[in-house]
């Protein structure tokens, strides 16, 4: 068999059996190994992926916190903390700089991103179901996945929390492409039922920076639906930023959270949020997990202003709930540079080889940011969404059209 065609495959078993949870039921042996024989196949295959400038800065990455673990560093809680990111991130990684050196004719991208929003589709509807009875499960499922085999069973078959913080990092890719497919028919009603669907769960799973995440791009995705940075995203996006400064007051917002608190389920946890946001808001202090969360925020970034060099001497102390700012902490700005090389590449790469949607991934790309600023790397959800499945979107959408006549068709 042709070494491309079954990389290509293997490559749709293997998101698959990320994508959904159903697959650690019937496999619970894949696990990180799963991950580790894709990473190694891919290796062998096309070895050249290897002098790619992003992988070639996630060694660097790699080999950082390696140095740092076996320095017997606190941070750390296990070799497989600093293992299975690497594997997860690089074969992100992978299978993006395969799709844009290899995939000529599109046919891998079109397979990834079929794929993975099929998965996500079916995952999302046996979810619903169980959201509306139990508001909590998907998040539930995150903390209590091991604790005994009926509850794996329960688990199972619910979208991952981990998907849920991946979600939003699509949102922005697929509001253009319903944006430039109103006058579509059947195609447009397709992405947009899609899209509001994955809106709704990540809604309703009670996770409330992903809900916010898929909201900020939600809106991005309307007001910045460019397809190159010009005068006509220089008006949307000052519109944007008028509207926000209007509607960004405390009252307002306040106001606005009320509303939508009426929409929620009391017995979620985003219900309880909205109170503590409120107080927040108008009295600058709050209890509950919001503060909880705050303190978090601040513990970490006073970490890295008191060692902003080489790393805090206090490592134990990082909160690990703040992805960027932790690594700061642990490695201070000389030990990070392999993460700034990495992301600046990454964003190079992609940016790039992207037509009609540089803006959009521009607007993922912070969004994935955003995420990591605001909570800790969620395996698959964090680097499989924000590394492969947010550029091959951009490259299917830009497959997907064509300009004739100033105007945008679909092939």
């Amino acid at each position: 068999m042709n070494k491309h065609l079954f990389f290509r495959i293997f490559t749709l078993w293997f998101l698959l059996t990320q994508t959904c949870p159903p697959f650690n039921l019937i496999m619970p042996f894949i696990g990180v190994s799963q991950v580790a024989l894709y990473v190694l196949l891919a290796i062998m295959y096309f070895p050249s992926l290897l002098n790619k400038k992003t992988i070639i800065s996630l060694i660097l990455f790699a080999c950082v916190n390696f140095l740092f673990y076996f320095k017997g560093n606190e941070f750390y809680q296990g070799l497989n903390t600093v293992i299975v990111p690497f594997l997860i991130m690089l074969s992100g990684l992978l299978i993006a700089e395969y799709a844009f050196k290899y995939d000529k004719d599109y046919i891998f991208t079109k397979s990834v991103i079929i794929t993975v929003i099929a998965a996500n589709v079916f995952m999302a509807v046996i979810s619903i179901p169980q959201l509306i009875v139990a508001p909590n499960i998907i998040r539930g499922a995150e903390l209590n996945n091991s604790t005994s085999e009926d509850m794996r069973m329960v688990y199972g078959w619910i979208m991952s929390y981990s998907t849920v913080h991946g979600i939003p990092i699509l949102i922005a890719p697929l509001t253009f492409l319903c944006i430039h497919l109103r006058r579509r028919g059947c195609r447009y009603k397709k992405w947009l039922v899609i899209t509001f669907l994955f809106l709704f769960v990540v809604f309703r799973s009670n996770a409330t920076t992903a809900f916010l995440l898929s909201v900020i791009m939600l809106i991005g995705g309307i007001f910045l639906n460019t397809e190159k940075f010009d005068k006509k995203l220089l008006v949307r996006f000052t519109i944007l930023i008028s509207l926000l400064l209007v509607f960004g007051q405390p009252e307002v917002i306040v106001s606005g959270l009320d509303v939508a608190q009426e929409t929620m389920d009391k017995r979620g946890s985003n219900y309880k949020k909205i109170d503590e946001l409120e107080d927040e808001l108008m009295y600058g202090d709050s209890d509950g997990d919001w503060n909880k969360r705050v303190v978090l925020y601040e513990t970490s970034s006073t970490l890295f202003k008191q060692s902003p060099l080489f790393g805090t001497p206090t490592p134990e102390m990082i909160s690990h709930h703040t992805w960027i700012v932790d690594r700061l902490a642990l490695f201070g700005l000389v030990f990070s540079i392999p993460m700034f090389m990495l992301f600046f590449y990454y964003f190079k790469q992609m940016y790039s080889n992207l037509y009609h949607t540089k803006v959009i991934f521009v607007l993922g790309f912070v969004g994935l940011l955003f995420m990591l600023y605001m909570k800790n790397e969620f395996g698959q959800g964090t680097w499989l969404y924000g590394f492969a499945f947010l550029p091959l979107m951009c490259r299917y959408i830009d497959y997907r059209f064509k300009r004739t006549d100033s105007n945008i068709i679909i092939i």
